[in-house]
Protein backbone atom coordinates (compact mmCIF):
# COMPACT_ATOMS: atom_id res chain seq x y z
CA UNK A 1 0.00 0.00 0.00
CA UNK A 2 1.49 3.54 -0.78
CA UNK A 3 0.87 5.40 2.26
CA UNK A 4 1.47 8.57 0.74
CA UNK A 5 -0.92 8.36 -1.80
CA UNK A 6 -3.77 7.34 0.81
CA UNK A 7 -2.66 10.37 2.80
CA UNK A 8 -3.17 12.31 -0.09
CA UNK A 9 -6.47 11.03 -1.08
CA UNK A 10 -7.47 11.34 2.58
CA UNK A 11 -6.06 14.94 2.35
CA UNK A 12 -8.46 15.25 -0.51
CA UNK A 13 -11.29 14.51 1.13
CA UNK A 14 -10.87 16.41 4.06
CA UNK A 15 -10.94 19.34 2.49
CA UNK A 16 -13.76 18.80 0.16
CA UNK A 17 -15.72 18.37 3.33
CA UNK A 18 -14.82 21.63 4.42
CA UNK A 19 -15.94 23.25 1.46
CA UNK A 20 -19.06 21.31 1.29
CA UNK A 21 -19.88 22.56 4.68
CA UNK A 22 -19.47 26.00 4.09
CA UNK A 23 -21.88 25.19 1.46
CA UNK A 24 -20.01 24.87 -1.92
CA UNK A 25 -21.03 22.46 -4.55
CA UNK A 26 -17.56 20.53 -5.52
CA UNK A 27 -16.81 18.55 -7.91
CA UNK A 28 -13.29 16.05 -8.28
CA UNK A 29 -11.75 16.92 -11.41
CA UNK A 30 -7.81 15.83 -10.46
CA UNK A 31 -6.07 12.86 -12.01
CA UNK A 32 -7.97 10.13 -9.51
CA UNK A 33 -11.06 11.59 -11.22
CA UNK A 34 -13.25 10.52 -14.90
CA UNK A 35 -13.48 14.27 -15.32
CA UNK A 36 -10.10 15.02 -16.07
CA UNK A 37 -10.78 14.27 -19.45
CA UNK A 38 -13.81 16.07 -20.23
CA UNK A 39 -11.26 19.31 -19.11
CA UNK A 40 -7.84 18.72 -20.17
CA UNK A 41 -7.01 19.57 -23.14
CA UNK A 42 -3.04 18.72 -23.77
CA UNK A 43 -0.53 16.27 -21.47
CA UNK A 44 0.86 18.50 -19.98
CA UNK A 45 -2.06 20.64 -18.68
CA UNK A 46 -2.31 21.04 -14.91
CA UNK A 47 -5.51 19.95 -13.63
CA UNK A 48 -6.75 21.17 -9.82
CA UNK A 49 -7.59 18.09 -7.56
CA UNK A 50 -10.87 20.49 -7.03
CA UNK A 51 -13.51 23.23 -8.39
CA UNK A 52 -15.78 24.51 -6.40
CA UNK A 53 -18.66 26.87 -6.75
CA UNK A 54 -21.30 29.09 -4.81
CA UNK A 55 -23.84 31.31 -5.39
CA UNK A 56 -22.99 34.91 -5.26
CA UNK A 57 -25.89 37.06 -5.76
CA UNK A 58 -27.47 35.81 -9.50
CA UNK A 59 -23.81 34.35 -9.86
CA UNK A 60 -21.65 31.69 -9.06
CA UNK A 61 -18.00 32.11 -7.50
CA UNK A 62 -16.12 29.50 -9.28
CA UNK A 63 -12.65 28.51 -7.39
CA UNK A 64 -9.96 25.84 -8.49
CA UNK A 65 -8.52 23.55 -5.54
CA UNK A 66 -5.37 21.95 -5.52
CA UNK A 67 -4.49 20.00 -2.19
CA UNK A 68 -0.90 18.69 -0.73
CA UNK A 69 -0.63 16.98 2.18
CA UNK A 70 2.55 17.50 3.48
CA UNK A 71 4.01 16.16 6.68
CA UNK A 72 5.59 19.73 7.31
CA UNK A 73 4.49 22.48 5.16
CA UNK A 74 7.69 24.75 6.22
CA UNK A 75 9.67 22.08 4.69
CA UNK A 76 8.04 22.19 1.41
CA UNK A 77 10.17 23.57 -1.96
CA UNK A 78 9.43 26.42 -3.62
CA UNK A 79 10.62 25.25 -6.88
CA UNK A 80 7.49 22.78 -6.83
CA UNK A 81 5.26 26.26 -6.35
CA UNK A 82 7.33 28.04 -9.60
CA UNK A 83 6.16 24.52 -11.66
CA UNK A 84 2.36 25.40 -10.72
CA UNK A 85 2.36 29.16 -11.01
CA UNK A 86 2.21 28.85 -14.74
CA UNK A 87 -1.22 27.18 -14.24
CA UNK A 88 -2.82 30.12 -12.66
CA UNK A 89 -3.00 31.54 -16.29
CA UNK A 90 -5.35 28.63 -17.32
CA UNK A 91 -7.04 28.74 -13.43
CA UNK A 92 -7.43 32.77 -12.76
CA UNK A 93 -8.65 31.63 -9.16
CA UNK A 94 -6.48 29.08 -8.12
CA UNK A 95 -5.58 27.89 -4.14
CA UNK A 96 -3.37 25.34 -2.44
CA UNK A 97 -4.60 24.17 0.14
CA UNK A 98 -2.06 21.88 2.64
CA UNK A 99 -3.15 19.09 4.77
CA UNK A 100 -0.86 18.29 7.62
CA UNK A 101 -1.12 17.08 11.10
CA UNK A 102 1.46 18.78 12.85
CA UNK A 103 1.21 22.51 11.88
CA UNK A 104 3.12 24.93 13.08
CA UNK A 105 2.37 26.19 16.73
CA UNK A 106 -0.64 28.28 16.69
CA UNK A 107 -1.21 27.49 13.02
CA UNK A 108 -3.88 25.15 11.32
CA UNK A 109 -3.81 21.55 9.59
CA UNK A 110 -5.69 23.55 6.87
CA UNK A 111 -3.42 26.12 4.94
CA UNK A 112 -3.83 28.13 1.75
CA UNK A 113 -2.03 30.16 -0.69
CA UNK A 114 -4.15 32.18 -3.01
CA UNK A 115 -1.77 31.69 -6.50
CA UNK A 116 -2.94 35.20 -7.86
CA UNK A 117 -0.90 36.54 -4.66
CA UNK A 118 1.94 34.02 -5.63
CA UNK A 119 5.65 35.36 -6.63
CA UNK A 120 8.30 32.72 -7.28
CA UNK A 121 11.01 34.76 -6.01
CA UNK A 122 9.69 35.28 -2.66
CA UNK A 123 8.14 32.62 -0.43
CA UNK A 124 4.26 31.79 -0.69
CA UNK A 125 2.52 33.42 1.60
CA UNK A 126 0.25 31.00 3.41
CA UNK A 127 -2.57 31.34 5.70
CA UNK A 128 -5.19 29.34 7.98
CA UNK A 129 -7.95 28.11 5.57
CA UNK A 130 -10.49 30.07 8.00
CA UNK A 131 -8.32 33.48 7.30
CA UNK A 132 -9.16 32.95 3.94
CA UNK A 133 -12.11 35.36 4.04
CA UNK A 134 -12.40 35.48 0.51
CA UNK A 135 -13.61 32.22 0.41
CA UNK A 136 -15.90 32.21 3.45
CA UNK A 137 -14.89 29.13 5.54
CA UNK A 138 -16.16 29.00 8.91
CA UNK A 139 -13.37 28.45 11.90
CA UNK A 140 -15.72 25.85 13.55
CA UNK A 141 -16.22 23.78 10.32
CA UNK A 142 -11.94 24.12 9.82
CA UNK A 143 -11.52 22.85 13.73
CA UNK A 144 -13.93 19.91 13.44
CA UNK A 145 -11.82 18.79 9.91
CA UNK A 146 -8.83 19.36 12.16
CA UNK A 147 -9.78 16.80 14.96
CA UNK A 148 -9.92 14.14 12.02
CA UNK A 149 -6.77 15.02 10.69
CA UNK A 150 -5.07 15.06 14.05
CA UNK A 151 -6.40 11.43 14.55
CA UNK A 152 -6.29 9.96 11.22
CA UNK A 153 -2.68 10.64 10.07
CA UNK A 154 -0.70 9.37 12.83
CA UNK A 155 -2.40 6.27 12.30
CA UNK A 156 -0.84 6.34 9.22
CA UNK A 157 2.50 7.21 10.21
CA UNK A 158 2.75 4.71 13.01
CA UNK A 159 4.25 1.31 11.73
CA UNK A 160 2.32 -1.62 11.23
CA UNK A 161 2.78 -4.33 14.29
CA UNK A 162 3.53 -7.66 12.65
CA UNK A 163 1.56 -9.87 14.23
CA UNK A 164 2.65 -13.75 14.55
CA UNK A 165 -0.48 -15.32 12.29
CA UNK A 166 -1.47 -18.79 14.10
CA UNK A 167 -2.26 -21.73 12.07
CA UNK A 168 -4.80 -23.85 11.48
CA UNK A 169 -4.17 -27.69 13.06
CA UNK A 170 -3.65 -30.01 10.59
CA UNK A 171 -6.49 -32.59 9.60
CA UNK A 172 -5.22 -36.08 11.17
CA UNK A 173 -6.71 -39.41 9.96
CA UNK A 174 -8.55 -41.29 12.11
CA UNK A 175 -6.61 -43.35 14.81
CA UNK A 176 -4.12 -40.73 15.49
CA UNK A 177 -3.83 -38.84 19.17
CA UNK A 178 -4.08 -35.60 18.74
CA UNK A 179 -2.55 -33.31 21.34
CA UNK A 180 -4.64 -30.15 22.74
CA UNK A 181 -2.51 -27.90 25.07
CA UNK A 182 -4.57 -26.09 27.37
CA UNK A 183 -3.10 -23.53 29.68
CA UNK A 184 -0.20 -25.34 31.40
CA UNK A 185 -2.01 -29.05 30.54
CA UNK A 186 -2.33 -30.77 27.72
CA UNK A 187 -4.30 -33.52 26.95
CA UNK A 188 -4.43 -36.29 24.38
CA UNK A 189 -7.57 -36.65 22.04
CA UNK A 190 -8.90 -39.69 20.29
CA UNK A 191 -9.45 -38.80 16.34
Amino acid sequence: MDVNALKGRIAEALVEGIFRRAEYQVALVGRESRVQHLLKVGPDEFLPDLLVWKPVGPLHRLVAIEVKYRAHIERFHLQVMAKVSKAVKQWPSLYFVFVTDSPEDGRSCFQAVDMRQYSPDKPPDMTDLANASELDIWRRNVEEHESLAKLIFPLLNSQPRVERLHRKPGAKAAGHTLRRVTGNDSVSVKA
